[in-house]
């Protein structure tokens, strides 16, 4: 996993944030871990390649580190396939990132990605997307 940025939360930030989230990194620090820069990075977030969580600072986001295998410095496969199928049927990011780090069967999605079971994940994203219809 990528190392947190100094953009991290601090301790007197909702302790629900780190439970979710876990470390994450700023938009700089992920353009300078995947040698992009920032606008490429807000673009990706903009096309569902990157999950960016919005801070209670309208003009700052924050990129978990789970979304990234190391040492490789890439964007965990089929992230965006998964992302796209949570995002029609939720617009929050905090819901999506719920998700992906919920323990299902004893595997989260984001592991389930990781390890290259894109179906798997991609399946169990298509029922919560429904269940979040109802």
């Amino acid at each position: 996993m990528a190392t947190p940025s100094d953009d991290t939360p601090s301790d007197s930030d909702d302790v629900t944030f780190a439970t979710i989230s876990g470390p994450v990194l700023s938009t700089d620090g992920v353009a300078n871990l995947l040698g992009w820069s920032a606008e490429a990075v807000t673009e990706a977030a903009l096309d569902l390649r990157l999950l960016r969580l919005p801070t209670t600072d309208p003009t700052i986001f924050v990129y978990p580190d789970y979304q990234f295998v190391m040492p490789e410095r890439v964007i965990v496969p089929g992230l965006q396939s998964v992302l796209k199928v949570l995002s029609a049927a939720s617009d929050d990011p905090w819901e999506w990132a719920m998700f992906l780090t919920d323990d299902v069967e004893g595997e989260r999605p984001i592991d389930q990605l990781e390890s290259g079971n894109l179906s798997v994940a991609r399946a169990h994203a298509i029922d919560t997307a429904a269940a979040w219809r109802r």
